[in-house]
């Protein structure tokens, strides 16, 4: 049985899942590295904890837009999950081994979400950027929506989810720290 789709992101109060103007310097927009207090926080909340382990554990494979890899490589290291990774890119090419995974590059969503389900063992979490996150749900490839609702604001930057049209969702559950209230929905098709 294939697993789940998940798309995933941490998304300011006014919903942005980046700030503007990304770059080397700033891979997550001017400001946007506070999306991610809440995950990186050295005396991070136990709900906070939770939903760090909850994502990293339902990574069987992940699906990642091309801004999203050539900005966050250097970032990371490494693969953000040790899990095969599947980028979205308008210049499809060979593989990029990696000491705990390997990423594959594809033209479309359609072709990294059917690739990230034969490779997982379990589920596939779709994360940034906003293109490959309204993709995916444009084309009704997700199973469910998690949202790491953070307690800012960024005035602008990349919507967490442009022009998705409508989507009509299930909550599974709701967990709140002060950083970041995390939200679970259910695709309802």
């Amino acid at each position: 049985m294939l697993g789940k789709v998940i798309v995933t992101g941490s998304m300011s109060l006014d919903g942005f899942g980046c700030g503007p103007d990304p770059s080397a310097e700033h891979p997550m927009g001017v400001g946007g590295e506070r999306l991610h207090t809440w995950l990186f926080a050295e005396a991070a909340h136990p709900a906070d904890v939770e939903a760090g382990n909850r994502m990293r554990a339902a990574a069987g494979a992940v699906v990642l837009g091309a801004r999203t890899f050539s900005l966050g490589l250097e970032i990371w290291g490494d693969v953000p999950f040790p899990a095969p990774c599947f980028v979205v890119t308008r210049t499809p090419g060979p593989d990029l081994a990696q000491p705990s995974g390997t990423f594959r590059f594809v033209s479309t969503v359609e072709e990294a979400v059917a690739g990230a389900l034969a490779a997982s063992p379990g589920d596939v979490l779709v994360m940034g950027g906003g293109s490959t996150v309204g993709a995916v749900l444009r084309a009704g490839l997700a199973d469910e929506v998690w949202v790491e609702l953070v307690s800012i604001t960024l005035g602008a930057g990349t919507p967490m989810f442009p022009s998705v049209g409508e989507l009509d969702l299930e909550p599974i559950a709701a967990d709140a720290s002060p950083s970041a209230t995390h939200l679970r929905y259910r695709v309802r098709r």
